[in-house]
């Protein structure tokens, strides 16, 4: 086997001097290892690895960006929810009757809680059950603040604590669910929510537990329960806009056989995201932003930017509405020939601004915009950034920067949603060796560029971190130390990439 790579890292021991001691203790390491064709390599990760991203945390945060090993592991990522889909329902408790004593107390704690004032209410309710261990309405109302508070692991202790003191409380019941599933326990959560159906008699608590239930069987996969669980839901409680929301997203991903059936699920998904919008009179901007996206796959863009902006106006912080905008003005200068770029620039923009610019997604399209409006080498700079911060390995952005270096548009625009690498996306690749596979495509197509092409530092750089996607260790170190190269030696993310992949072989 041969290592070039390692190689021209010594070229430059004087800029790496971190680097030049880790290659001379690693490289014997690597020849010792002889390391394994990918595939195989891969294969014994997954069955054997502990996984950084879905647990066991090293000593070192790497950049560059590895496949996960396992998705099945219990991640907080799985504990997240789509773009555009409405969260679990936590029971908001019935204000308890303000009499005298503890009672009066926890009255007080309810209506902070209820006025959005967690801390101060998460204070009292601490300070009755200092006194009292087993005020169970404490207790309960401890967990629920929690969880909106976002302490999940705590919201579990505690509302364990009630269902265990209580086993009849369907508010601790269901919400106990909640907090299982925040914690990112899918699995355990769906098993919680089938086993307490049948016990809860209050109508109310039974839609909710049929909606999140359906929530979890969403992101697990199990499309065609999560439909029976909210079309339950909306059974018990017609006025239900967050259940015909995410009633509309299901729809939208089911599988389908033929064409006609396609269309059917995707009238089913307009109709369930109007329902919503007409459940809250008008005022949905999740909603909204979900059937402008439908309308944006049809290419009726008219209808789609007046969805993302009205729901945009809604939601004036709703980055993910700002992103998609900035695609229908992109997606219309191209189809219809209208000059709507500087609108699609102005869009991505706006969105950067408000995820203060982090935001991989905004930073990738604004690139693809300013490629499209002839200003390649401010797009190179925004490519970068895309690279630097996605969470997940890029399937999209090693193709892109290619069609910027050759001038063409046969770009790859998308959002959240069409990210199948994205693990809390319902469409997302449950198999990492076929994600692997599909960065390889892309790699394929990379390889075969003419070298005089390939003298670009943020192609190089784009390339080092798909490499290391696809456990191409050594191709990935050829790839950043040319990067450096044309860098003269000043691409700091190179040698920090570098040094981290070095860390990975080890670690490996």
């Amino acid at each position: 086997m041969q290592y070039k790579n390692l190689a021209k890292i010594k070229i430059y021991s004087l800029l790496l001097t971190g680097i030049f001691c880790l290659n001379l203790i690693f490289s014997t390491t690597i020849q010792a290892q002889n390391i394994e064709p990918t595939t195989l390599k891969l294969s014994r990760i997954i069955q054997e690895e502990p996984s950084r991203r879905l647990g066991s945390e090293p000593t070192y945060q790497p950049s560059v960006r590895y496949m996960p090993t396992s998705l099945n592991a219990p991640s907080r990522r799985l504990g997240s929810q789509q773009v555009g889909e409405a969260s679990l329902e936590v029971i908001r408790r019935r204000t308890v009757k303000a009499t005298p004593g503890a009672e009066e107390l926890i009255a007080k704690a309810d209506k902070f809680l209820e006025n959005e004032q967690i801390d101060k209410a998460i204070e009292i309710y601490r300070n009755i059950i200092s006194s009292n261990p087993k005020a169970t309405n404490a207790q309960l109302g401890l967990g629920n603040a929690l969880l909106e508070k976002g302490d999940y692991d705590d919201a579990l202790k505690e509302l364990t604590k009630v269902v265990e003191s209580t086993p009849n409380s369907s508010e601790g019941q269901v919400n106990l669910g909640v907090a299982i599933y925040r914690v990112g326990n899918i699995d355990r959560s769906i098993e919680h929510y089938e086993k307490i159906l049948d016990k809860i008699k209050d109508k109310e608590d039974l839609a909710s537990a049929n909606y999140n239930l359906a929530v979890a069987y969403s992101h697990k996969g199990d499309f065609k329960k999560a439909l029976n669980h909210y079309q339950i839901a909306i059974g018990i409680r017609k006025n239900y806009p967050q259940a015909y929301n995410n009633l509309g997203l299901i729809y939208e991903v089911l599988s389908t056989e033929t064409v006609e059936e396609l269309g059917k699920n995707m009238k089913a998904a307009k109709e369930s995201f109007v329902t919503a919008i007409e459940q809250r009179k008008g005022q949905y901007p999740l909603a909204h932003y979900n059937l402008a996206r439908v309308y944006a796959n049809e290419h009726n863009y008219t209808e789609a930017i007046s969805g993302f902006s009205t729901a945009i106006k809604q939601k004036p912080n709703f980055a993910e509405a700002y992103l998609d905008l900035g695609n229908a003005y992109m997606l219309r200068s191209i189809l219809a020939f209208q000059d709507e770029l500087p609108k699609a620039v102005s869009a991505f923009n706006k969105a950067l601004e408000i995820r203060n610019n982090n935001y991989a997604l905004g930073h990738e399209n604004l690139a693809i915009a300013l490629s499209m409006s002839g200003r390649a080498k401010e797009a190179y700079a925004h490519y970068r950034k895309a690279i630097d911060q996605y969470k997940e390995p890029s399937l999209q952005t090693l193709h892109n920067v290619i069609s910027t270096l050759q001038g063409k548009r046969s770009f790859l625009i998308g959002n959240e949603l069409s990210r199948s690498e994205d693990i809390s996306n319902l469409r997302r690749q449950r198999d990492p060796k076929a994600l692997v596979a599909q960065l390889l495509v892309v790699l394929e197509k990379y390889e075969e560029l003419d070298d005089e092409l390939k003298n670009n530092q943020t192609l190089r750089y784009c390339a080092g971190q798909t490499y290391v996607s696809a456990g191409k260790w050594n191709e990935a170190i050829d790839e950043f130390v040319t990067a450096l190269e044309l860098s003269s030696g000043k691409d700091q993310g190179s040698i920090d990439a570098i040094k981290e992949v070095l860390s990975l072989v080890k670690y490996y």
